[in-house]
């Protein structure tokens, strides 16, 4: 008992010692989770039901502009992929959707193996649950998987 008295003590003196790193920690949850909220939906009814089933497709409708102006949404769009992707790691170990902001980070990065990786996640029961509960929310028929 003493050890776990001495262990919480520890811990008591190293939070009142760090409480500004512990309200920075906390006010960058709070963010990314109102973020998430946000985003996340938008994200997912972007993605077209057929996206697994269909090949290679432009999910965020780039194909027909300017070639210095789809470059720029390419790159703008793997910069929110990068930050989400980011928050999501993040969110495994503060309150947040953590594994749901990794999917939706993937699906914006552009990356070598991307659409099979996509897949196993989608294939995991609580996303493929909390993606269908959101589509099926707004009207949207559910993603179709192979």
């Amino acid at each position: 008992m003493i050890q776990f008295e001495h262990i919480a003590k520890e811990l008591a003196d190293w939070t009142a010692g760090h409480a500004e790193v512990l309200a920075i920690i906390g006010a960058v949850s709070a963010f990314m989770f109102i973020v998430t909220l946000a985003i996340l939906p938008l994200v997912i009814l972007a993605i077209p039901e057929d996206y697994f089933v269909k090949e290679q497709q432009s999910v965020w409708g780039f194909g027909l502009r300017h070639p210095l102006l789809r470059t720029l949404l390419v790159i703008g769009k793997n910069i929110i992929g990068i930050v989400l992707f980011m928050a999501g790691f993040i969110m495994l170990f503060i309150p947040g959707q953590g594994l749901l902001t990794i999917l939706i980070a993937i699906t914006l990065l552009n990356f070598p193996g991307k659409r099979n990786l996509e897949l196993r996640l989608m294939k995991k029961p609580k996303i493929a649950k909390g993606v269908g509960w959101i589509r099926k929310k707004k009207g949207k028929k559910p993603i179709i998987l192979p």
